[in-house]
């Protein structure tokens, strides 16, 4: 029987609650506060389509929509949850974020097939656990979540399995020796964190220090003029004798560092970037000749409670010394035991760490910080032997001690130096700011002493601390517990068919993929991993038997494991052979998509295919609001993908006649109904435009060819690049352009920084040459996941004038008008007709497209052409003209097909 998620899924009022949980300052899911996960997913996304996947669609009528709306809690329905009275986004809106409140299971029951404690589901890339949690909360009575990494092992299980083992005791115990380790540790730790004379640190800012190879004039790597942008304090630098002095202003600062320029010497020479990582791994030898805990850096700014900046005393730097003096007595004796020995291995993601010389774990950290952690460690495990004294019991002492070393992961993230000082919030910005190690020219180390906004008061006790996490989840999961439902946490390959053995069978299989290349977990976690493995790694011999975190079953596209586009696309076709191995009869296969790899998507898809499973729906929401780090400068997806697969029936059809126009019209239709009637991003209507494609040939594969060969996915791919150019000419600009002047617009809005494949496509569907694309409109080719990708050329920076293309006039306008003092831009617009072109509403609507993701001086020059697009917009009707002097005869889409 067909289910709810194959026919309708409410993503308008889903993409609205998404974004308000993503959003919600420290209302955000308790999940996520626990330990730093790369890939999160919101749980009343993952609700809604868990519960779309049990509830059976029976004609989809009002009635039945609006009752499930109210089960899963989109809806207030007065009983369960209130309704949102003050400025709701929609008609009964729930007060609260919608996951505070639980789904209502009678009414979904009711409007599924079986009763759901019969019910059994399957996540095999469990990660950070939203989709289990919400299982388990919606009634299944069997959920099975599988994890490959150890690290995210360890918070599945407490996000999952201990909360509903021991309920509120266990959090009550963890508050309690949680005050105990906070307690312990500032007693251990006082004599290093003095206070200064005006008030107490919470934070310590530190700049990274070279020596110019020219001058030997030591040099300190400030970034920004202001330190506090909200304070307005900065630092000054005065030079004496090859030294110098940093002293903290209520003034504008001294900024140094030219970010991809280098460093500049103040006689004049730059330093290269270049050169700066050889003078830092240089710097970082210096352990090895006994320097332990040296870092080339030097304190610069202390920030106090009340929010002032001030400059360290001669107290706090004899402090930081009496620090690394302890350190260094008993590094050796520590190594291995309170401190990490693990080399750092070569890797996708460390190469920027092994050209600064930051080739082991514990150069991560000054000396003070590996001091601060290698105390955290000894209380960790002291907390466990005194917890088994108290209690008698090894495994709820386990369980206690789990959620303080998750803390501990937390205090890792902010204390260390990679860590960077955020000047716009006057606060540390953590290791993980991005999905990556990053070196930046400063870092922030947190105050252990002051009471509440000390860093390790932070980590343990604040609204995103792990007792108020553990807190918020054993509330959310009360109902489960009362229940008596439990989970299965698995750590195991997904690809293993040996992972399945004795498993079962299940009705749902939901899970969110590894994205192709863009989050290297195994790379990452190792920074946690290794600290893990000395706080609990002898509570978990199944998930620490090794120095790192496994990497050679991960699933990703990684050059350095040489796991290549193949090796990627053939693990996942192992992992959809198992899951049709233990899918029911008539179950349900539902991927969670959210990342802007094409060539990622196109291998799952294929896996899917070649191991015999069909599309059946595919929907889009909104995931994250545009300041999210992993949207911002890029072409990241804005929206989730939801796509269901069934087991295919059919296999090995030959193309039919229809078949070109029918992937065609439904890549366009997906298109232009993501782009504007969803208000999705350009990169998601393109997204849903390949898939739509997928799902067509899905139905019957593999695809023959009248000669007998395979259908070659190229085509597809060249098929639907072209039907989405023709969709974006005529739903987003109302005209056709140029092919290289469209190529631009789509590859610096959609794609923001190309591949070569996805200039290839575009040329190939606009009928352009992109290897002259590239030479007049991408700068310098950079790696980027694993292949080559280009960056997009500002207006200011092309060259090329060949008349006729839309994106030369526009260059040649904006360097005019940027030349003039007086802005005469009627003198300039009429450069357009030298071109070929007039302003008319194509070319108003193509500049009001560029103007969404230019910035700075391009854009506000964009918008001083934009005001003289008004008088010409107001005397158009709101329909789509087509009749534009200056383009040729542009077909509609249906004339096309």
């Amino acid at each position: 029987m067909s289910k709810l998620v194959e026919h309708w899924l409410p993503t308008d009022y889903l993409s609205i609650e998404v974004i308000r949980e993503r959003t919600a300052r420290y209302g955000a899911p308790p999940l996520f506060w626990i330990h730093i996960w790369w890939a999160r997913r919101p749980l009343i996304g993952m609700r809604t389509v868990i519960a779309a996947s049990l509830v059976n669609a029976n004609g989809v009528d009002e009635k039945r929509r609006e009752e499930f709306l109210q089960a899963i809690c989109l809806k207030a329905d007065n009983i369960n949850c209130k309704e949102r009275t003050k400025e709701p986004d929609y008609p009964g809106q729930p007060e609260k974020p919608a996951y505070n409140y639980n789904p209502n299971i009678a009414i979904i029951e009711k409007l599924s097939d079986k009763p759901l404690k019969n019910t059994g589901l399957l996540d095999v890339f469990a990660g950070g656990g939203s989709i289990p949690f919400e299982a388990l909360r919606l009634g299944i009575g069997e959920v099975v979540a599988v994890e490959y990494n150890p690290v995210a092992y360890i918070i599945l299980k407490a996000v999952l399995e201990y909360p509903l083992k021991y309920g509120t005791d266990l959090a009550k115990d963890v508050e309690k020796w949680a005050q105990w380790l906070l307690d312990e540790a500032k007693r251990r730790l006082k004599e290093y964190f003095p206070r200064h004379p005006k008030g107490n640190p919470t934070n310590y800012i530190w700049v990274r220090v070279y020596r110019c190879p020219k001058h030997g004039i030591e040099i300190p790597a400030i970034t920004f003029e202001y330190l506090s942008k909200k304070g307005k304090y900065g630092l000054k630098v005065e030079y004496y004798n090859n030294s110098f002095k940093i002293k903290v202003v209520k003034d504008k600062g001294d900024k140094t560092y030219e970010g991809r320029a280098g460093l500049r010497c103040p006689k004049g020479h730059i330093i290269t970037t270049k050169e700066l990582a050889e003078i830092h791994k240089n710097a970082m030898s210096a352990w090895e000749r006994g320097e332990i805990g040296y870092q080339p850096a030097v304190l610069a700014a202390v920030k106090l409670e009340n929010g002032e900046y001030v400059e360290p005393t001669q107290e706090m730097l004899d402090a930081y010394e009496k620090a690394r003096k302890v350190l260094k007595e008993n590094f050796y004796e520590w190594l291995g035991k309170f401190i990490p020995e693990q080399e750092i291995p070569k890797g996708d993601k460390t190469e920027e760490l092994l050209l600064r010389g930051l080739d082991h774990f514990y150069k991560l950290f000054s000396a003070r910080q590996l001091l601060v952690h290698a105390t955290i460690i000894q209380l960790i495990r002291e907390a466990y032997d005194r917890i088994i004294q108290e209690k008698s019991d090894p495994d709820y002492a386990k369980a206690v001690v789990t959620y303080l070393a998750l803390a501990h992961g937390k205090l890792l993230d902010y204390n260390s130096v990679l860590t960077q000082w955020n000047t716009h919030r006057d606060r540390i910005r953590n290791t993980f700011d991005r999905h990556d190690f990053h070196i930046g020219q400063d870092f922030g180390e947190g105050d252990i002493v002051t009471k509440e906004e000390g860093l390790l008061d932070w980590v343990l006790f604040g609204d995103a601390g792990v007792v108020k996490a553990l807190q918020k989840i054993t509330e959310l999961s009360n109902e489960t517990r009362k229940r008596g439902q439990s989970v299965k946490v698995l750590l195991g390959d997904a690809s293993d068919p040996a992972l399945y053995s004795g498993l079962g069978l299940f009705d749902l299989v939901v899970t969110d993929p590894p994205y192709y290349a863009n989050v290297n977990y195994a790379e990452l976690s190792d920074y946690f991993y290794v600290w893990m493995k000395l706080s609990i790694g002898d509570l978990y011999p199944e998930a620490f038997v090794m120095d790192l975190a496994p990497k050679d079953r991960e699933i990703v596209v990684n050059k350095t494991r040489d796991c290549d586009e193949k090796c990627f696309e053939d693990r996942m076709r192992s992992v959809f052979e198992n899951i049709r191995y233990v899918l029911n009869k008539d179950g349900l296969l539902v991927m969670v998509y959210g990342h802007r790899s094409f060539e990622g998507l196109k291998a799952m898809f294929r896996a899917a295919l070649d191991a015999g499973f069909m599309v059946t729906s595919l929907w889009s929401f909104a995931s994250e609001m545009p300041e999210s780090l992993n949207i911002v400068g890029k072409a990241a997806a804005r929206s989730n993908m939801v796509i269901a697969f069934r087991p295919r029936a059919e296999s090995g059809c030959f193309v039919k006649p229809g078949f070109v126009d029918e992937v065609m019209k439904d890549a366009s239709k997906a298109f232009a109904e993501a782009y504007s009637n969803f208000n999705l991003s350009l990169v998601d209507a393109l997204m849903a435009a390949h898939s739509a494609a997928f799902k067509v040939i899905s139905r019957c594969w593999p695809l023959y060819m009248p000669d007998g060969s395979v259908y070659d996915l190229d085509k597809l791919e060249n098929l639907v690049e072209k039907s989405v150019a023709l969709a974006f000419a005529h739903n987003v600009l109302g005209g056709e352009v140029d092919g290289s002047s469209l190529a631009y617009l789509i590859a610096r809005g959609v794609y923001g920084m190309p591949s070569y494949d996805d200039l290839r496509r575009l040329g190939v569907g606009l009928g352009f040459n992109h290897e002259e694309f590239i030479k007049n409109y991408c700068g310098e080719s950079r790696e980027s996941e694993g292949e080559k990708v280009y960056p997009v050329l500002t207006l200011f920076e092309i060259k090329s004038l060949h008349k006729g293309r839309l994106v030369d006039a526009l260059a040649s306008i904006l360097k005019m008008l940027k030349d003039m003092r007086d802005k005469r831009v009627d003198e300039a617009i009429r450069r357009l007709e030298d071109f070929g072109f007039r302003l008319n509403p194509v070319v108003c609507r193509y500049i009001d497209q560029l103007r969404q993701f230019a910035e700075n001086e391009e854009r506000e020059l964009l918008g001083v052409i934009a005001v003289k697009c008004q008088a010409i917009t107001s005397n158009v009707s709101n329909g789509v003209t087509n009749n534009n002097a200056n383009f040729r005869k542009t077909a509609k889409l249906d004339d096309f097909f």
